[in-house]
């Protein structure tokens, strides 16, 4: 555990300009067999420099499950879930348009061959526990405050037609631009299944409902990025 514990501070040091701490690291194969799951628990990011002091992300406890059967036969470690569990989030653009979430170190190998990576992103399954999130935007005059989020996704990103499925509630939902309230404290509420077509770029609504305060709506149709 310790030598585990050393390795994964390690690999933090070598990709994320900020101060990570967290208080354990534990592992279970039974919450989502067959795949192993790694958690760190307490963990803090915390900014330099400007943001010296500033906390990033907060979270009682960051869940990454991957296929074990896969890592053990020696293929690359495919990270497939994600679970924040009670997660603070505090994004911050100062007036002169620095972030604070710019925290991630330039890829070193991405100018040379990468085929020998071990880690791959596949993730098909995120979730989030009562979490909040903070946006204050200061160069656009933005504010956006988060609180009581529980949000679950699932979809799979690696084929050309797929379907997205979301459900997420908001307690309290706060949104202000240059000064004005629009929602205040509003409760939200998304039931979402989208078909994804990564091959024409074109995503297509299907069952859902939203709900902001007492108010109830939905889309009929589907938007598709341009060249």
């Amino acid at each position: 555990r310790d030598k585990i514990k050393a390795k994964v501070v390690e690999e933090i040091d070598k990709n994320v300009n900020a101060k990570v701490n967290f208080g354990q690291i534990s592992f279970s194969a039974f919450s989502n067999f067959p795949r192993f799951s790694v958690s760190l628990h307490d963990l803090t990011v915390e900014g330099i420099n400007k943001f010296e002091k500033d906390t990033l992300v907060s979270a009682k406890e960051v869940r990454v499950s991957f296929n074990l059967y896969q890592f053990l036969k020696g293929h690359k470690m495919e990270i497939r879930a994600i679970k924040l569990i009670e997660p603070f989030i505090h994004a911050r653009v100062l007036a002169d348009g620095e972030v604070n979430y710019n925290i991630m170190k330039p890829d070193s190998t991405s100018d040379k061959n990468t085929t020998d990576k071990k880690l791959d992103i596949k993730i098909d399954k995120w979730a989030i526990k009562n979490g909040r999130i903070i946006y204050d935007d200061k160069l656009q005059k933005t504010y956006i405050e988060v609180d009581g989020l529980n949000h679950n996704g699932s979809g799979d990103f690696q084929q050309d037609i797929s379907d997205l499925d979301i459900t997420t509630q908001i307690s309290e939902l706060t949104v202000a631009y240059n000064g004005m309230k629009y929602l205040n404290k509003k409760k939200f509420e998304a039931n979402l299944q989208m078909e994804m077509n990564f091959k024409e770029n074109k995503f297509t609504f299907k069952d859902h409902n939203f709900q902001l305060g007492d108010f109830k709506f939905g889309f009929d149709g589907f938007f598709k990025l341009l060249k």
